[in-house]
């Protein structure tokens, strides 16, 4: 009794561990990976579990148990009569338990079959370069309709809500990189200025198609389960309990690559002007040398301040985003004005030509 009491409370514990029907804590920026990972662990620990009771020492166990629990014998001892109830109790319990350890790997397995498909699909976001990523959405969009729409344990709204917000966490890891042009921040400030806008206007590209990939895939599910209603033959269409991705918590799905895009945008801003003055530089502009010196002492200035750039939540950028506004805005203006009095000085000689 002690025993199979022991092996309840471990099995009891377990699976308890399965978080995924609680909503993806908002400081859990882990790709899908995790999920993934968090099944396959799951399937063959409880597989490898379900295998151990299997065995013939293990229904020894459970032998013991049974016949103390359903003796031949009555007997009016009140001490036997109450070890008795305690193993029927523990019997009981562990029925219980083993409905659960069989439901729990039906739902590992199950899962852990279409997020590994997922997986695939997912693979060239963790290494390819943004456009491609791009490109390679509505497979992903397709991967996550099936699994809603299929999967008889994972298709729930919540988890995923969890899935989506782990594939939202995993594109913005790796615009980060691309932008960043590795893992550290300080790369940034070591390339081309155009590299890096152009990089940023494509992370800025992969949040918009990501989105409208999202709400295409929602009108298809919408599609289908009323052809399925009207009785059309229809691969796709889901369950009537099932809502489609609208149902979602879309704020919590999108929110953290919306406002990343926001600092992104701001930086677009800021490495286009760096990028402006690079080609004063390069074309060798009369008048600006002190102006673009100036300007460059603001830029080295902000990258020594050593700023996660992309790190939304960090205040201090915002505060330094402005000062670089408004010495950028001098140097305009400074810039602007050369112009007009090179144009103005000039006039006179273009009358006397005409």
């Amino acid at each position: 009794r002690k025993v199979v009491t022991a092996w309840i409370n471990d099995l009891t514990t377990y699976l308890a561990e399965d978080k995924s029907n609680e909503l993806l804590p908002q400081n859990d920026t882990t790709g899908p990976e995790a999920e993934i990972s968090f099944w396959n662990r799951r399937q063959l620990t409880l597989v490898n579990v379900t295998e151990a009771l299997s065995r013939p020492e293990s229904r020894t166990v459970f032998g013991i148990l049974q016949e103390h629990a359903e003796p031949d014998r009555q007997s009016d001892d009140g001490g036997i009569l109450a070890s008795i109830e305690e193993s029927k109790k523990v019997l009981l319990a562990w029925r219980e338990l083993n409905r659960s350890l069989t439901h729990s790997l039906n739902e590992a397995k199950d899962s852990a079959r279409f997020l590994t498909r997922l997986g695939k699909a997912m693979k060239p976001c963790y290494d390819e370069d943004l456009v491609t990523i791009k490109e390679l959405l509505p497979v992903v969009m397709n991967n996550m309709k099936m699994i809603y729409v299929l999967s008889r344990h994972y298709g729930r709204a919540l988890r995923m809500t969890n899935l989506f917000t782990r594939i939202t966490n995993q594109l913005v890891r790796r615009c980060k990189q691309v932008i960043y042009g590795g893992d550290s921040v300080s790369t940034i400030w070591t390339r081309d200025a155009s590299d890096v806008v152009k990089n940023l206007i494509q992370a800025i590209g992969l949040r918009n198609e990501y989105v409208k990939q999202f709400h295409k895939a929602a009108d298809e599910l919408s599609k289908e389960k009323k052809a399925g209603e009207n009785g059309a033959d229809s691969k796709l269409a889901a369950p009537s309990y099932k809502r489609t991705f609208s149902s979602f918590n879309l704020k919590r799905i999108f929110n953290h690559f919306h406002n990343f895009i926001q600092r992104a945008e701001k930086l677009q801003d800021m490495f286009s002007a760096i990028e402006q003055y690079n080609l004063f530089i390069a074309n060798h502009v009369d008048g600006v040398d002190a102006l673009i010196k100036d300007f460059n002492a603001t830029v080295r200035d902000f990258s020594l301040r050593e700023h996660d750039l992309l790190d939304y939540k960090t205040t201090g950028f915002e505060r330094d985003y402005v000062e670089f506004n408004v010495m950028n805005s001098k140097v305009e203006t400074a810039v602007q004005n050369l112009i007009s009095k090179e144009i103005n000085s000039r006039a006179p000689i273009m009358k006397k030509i005409d």
